[in-house]
């Protein structure tokens, strides 16, 4: 029986917009969405035919967060137009229309973005630092790295 706590195991792949689906070169007013950036593009595409779940996730929902110069209906009204942006981008460059969100939500499990940096799990070690302390120290003994990553003989 289920105690209302119980959770399905994360499933949903959340992809940066700005950076990561479409160039970014720098603020260009808020009405302007880059280019597709191709590989990422094919990559959401494959996600969709795979049936995974992708969430579009961006700040652009949060631009012009609420401030006493800045009315909750300014950004409200902010965030609805830029949705559209993205979900018109979306249609014209994946085919179809994906949810926008800016908060991550609990059934996320991967996290596609130009500005991330993973974390180990309960370390607080970035992947990045693991990898080279394993160019210092000597892996374990069961560690082999993938065959894409081994030298051949």
């Amino acid at each position: 029986m289920s105690t209302g706590t119980d959770h399905p195991p994360p499933s949903t792949i959340l992809c940066d917009f700005d950076g990561t689906l479409a160039f970014y070169d720098g603020f260009q007013g808020a009405d302007h969405l880059g280019a597709p950036i191709p590989r990422m593009v094919e990559r959401v595409r494959e996600w969709i035919r795979q049936g995974r779940e992708v969430v579009i996730f961006t700040s652009r929902l949060s631009w012009g967060a609420p401030t006493s110069e800045v009315p909750f209906e300014t950004t409200r009204a902010t965030a609805a137009h830029q949705r559209k942006l993205i979900k018109a981008w979306l249609r014209e460059h994946i085919g179809c229309e994906l949810p926008i969100t800016n908060v991550k939500p609990y059934s996320a499990c991967e996290i596609w973005d130009d500005r991330a940096i993973q974390v180990i799990l309960n370390t607080g070690m970035t992947l990045r630092e693991a990898l080279e302390q394993q160019k210092v120290q000597r892996p374990p003994k069961c560690f082999r790295p993938p065959a894409t990553l081994r030298r051949a003989s």
